[in-house]
């Protein structure tokens, strides 16, 4: 038998437990079928049992289960980041922290590095096999650093590289020589210099087949408002570039 389409609930009797579908009120005075006035409402219309299901086949049936679900992986950055090596020189340096700067620019007009780094725009010199470490764990400032050849000085430095706060770097391959280090504090503005040392190379004492090589450090370690193991030098003496 086809459904009474109507807004009306379902009626039941409690006596006989006939069901139907009244016409006038929500709830009818007496069972159709026995007489009785003991009826209840047992469930919405035809209409409204509609309106229910579709609500909950759109609120739980068409919902996928994620209860299990994990993100997707991305390919492309995945290969991206299985085929980028890491920088040779860097040695754990992190992110550069934000700061104002003293002095927002190289002198040559390029942005610092993000992180510990050579800067751009500068030609690298004197290639070997020495290693010179920079470590500022010890200031919160930032520093703009010249590996000077003694023999050419500052006009030819052999290499370029910004440090900033909490950071360290390498600068490997350098050929065998006398070297000062050349730096600017980027928030005093202030410039120093170091003293002269030697890289050395040469066959191995345990396998004459191979080459030592020198190994040499310097912290950014601050003292007396300047830096120890370093003297304040005029600008001219850190060289325009």
């Amino acid at each position: 038998m086809a459904a009474r389409k109507t807004k009306r609930p379902q009626n039941a009797c409690r006596e006989c437990g006939h069901t139907w579908y009244p016409r006038g009120n929500s709830r009818s005075l007496k069972c159709p079928n026995c007489g009785n006035r003991d009826v209840k409402i047992v469930g919405p219309g035809i209409l409204g049992a509609a309106v229910l299901a579709g609500f909950l086949f759109l609120s739980s049936g068409n919902k996928p289960d994620t209860s299990n679900a994990s993100a997707p992986a991305n390919p492309a950055v995945n290969a991206a980041i299985a085929q980028t090596p890491p920088a040779p020189a860097a040695m754990g340096t992190p992110q550069r922290q934000e700061q104002a700067l003293s002095v927002p620019k190289a002198p040559n007009g390029a942005t610092w590095p993000t992180g510990a780094g050579y800067v751009n725009g500068y030609e690298s010199r004197d290639f070997g096999g020495s290693v010179v470490n920079l470590v500022n764990q010890k200031t919160g400032n930032a520093f703009f650093v010249k590996l000077v050849s003694s023999a050419r000085g500052v006009q030819f430095s052999s290499r370029h590289v910004y440090v900033g706060p909490n950071q360290q770097f390498s600068i490997v391959n350098v050929a065998p020589g006398d070297y000062y280090l050349a730096f600017q504090d980027l928030m005093s503005r202030k410039f120093y210099r170091t003293k002269d040392f030697s890289l050395t190379q040469g066959p191995s004492s345990v396998d004459a087949g191979r080459l030592r090589y020198t190994t040499i450090g310097f912290e950014f370690t601050g003292q007396g408002g300047g830096y120890e193991d370093a003297q304040q030098i005029p600008a001219a003496d850190f060289g325009g570039r």
